[in-house]
């Protein structure tokens, strides 16, 4: 898995640099009609200095655990346990940039719907359902109306491509760290009830690793959540705009309502899975079914 791993990140890499560049073109584009016409200003610094603290961060987690699975691989007589955990750490080492990657892409996409989405909301909340609006109010909520409906389909779109570009690493990143956050916690129950203590230490070097995984993982499924919650949330609110009284808004809304019903996105692995809150939970539990099958099955194992 670890040269499969690498092997794609370089290939995918190298392949994918144009398609890259394009589309983080044509985001900067949107951020700057956004900024123009609806004075939404996304935080990059923030969001870089943010998604940078967080690969960093995790990769110096991910080579203490590397150094510490060298060094019980060599003064311990656990060594399929170490052996595996210097595997799939180096496996996850070789995909840091690519979460990295994934991390400031949905960071951007969540703030340019959620900034869509609170300029409508202002602008509703500033238009009375039953109230009469005058030349001048409708011919700016349908213009409103025709750049948000329009901004939309491309963010759709450009968030679309971005995560076919990412699926493949995304479903390598995501494999590798259910592999290593079952091969953990197995590793955990048997070094601790082996009868010499002195293997405590790397119990807890174990348990630092498997949460620093458990957190890094667990960012980046919340915040593609988030990002899918803020679409969710801007469609809901649309066709609360077609309740307008007047006929030309209302039949604007509900144009711009049927398109994003019929722009559903969804970010996913490979198409394997959605990267929602509920991978969370069936990670979760995948993973301790595995880990008891492999404590039962163990006694039979040569480790």
């Amino acid at each position: 898995m670890s040269f499969v791993a690498v092997t794609s990140q370089i290939i995918l890499g190298k392949v994918h640099i144009e398609k890259f560049m394009r589309i983080f073109n044509k985001l900067y584009k949107i951020e700057k009609e956004l900024r123009n016409e609806f004075q939404i200003e996304i935080p990059y610094r923030k969001i870089a200095y943010a998604s940078i603290a967080l690969t960093l961060t995790s990769s110096f987690l991910e080579i203490i655990g590397f150094l510490s699975a060298v060094m019980g691989y060599l003064v311990n007589r656990y060594y399929m346990p170490f052996l595996v955990s210097i595997y799939v750490s180096y496996t996850l080492l070789s995909l840091q940039v690519v979460y990295g990657q994934f991390l400031n892409g949905i960071l951007i996409y969540r703030h340019l719907f959620s900034g869509v989405g609170n300029y409508l909301m202002d602008f509703f909340m500033s238009l009375a359902p039953d109230a009469f609006m005058d030349d001048i109010r409708v011919a700016k909520s349908v213009r409103i109306l025709r750049i948000s409906s329009r901004i939309h389909q491309e963010l759709c779109e450009n968030l679309r491509k971005f995560n076919e570009l990412l699926s493949i690493q995304l479903l390598l990143s995501f494999a590798c760290h259910y592999v290593q956050i079952c091969l953990q916690a197995f590793f955990m129950i048997i070094i601790f009830s082996a009868d010499d203590k002195k293997h405590l230490y790397y119990v807890l070097v174990m348990i630092f690793i498997l949460v620093a995984v458990i957190l890094k993982l667990g960012v980046g499924i919340i915040n593609s959540h988030l990002c899918i919650n803020e679409m969710s949330k801007l469609t809901h609110l649309v066709w609360k705009m077609s309740t307008l009284k007047n006929a030309e808004v209302r039949k604007e809304a509900n144009n711009f309502a049927l398109q994003m019903l019929h722009e559903k996105i969804e970010i996913t692995a490979a198409g394997f899975f959605d990267i929602d809150a509920k991978v969370i939970f069936s990670m979760a539990a995948g993973a301790a079914i595995y880990t008891i099958l492999l404590v039962q099955f163990y006694p039979k194992m040569k480790l």
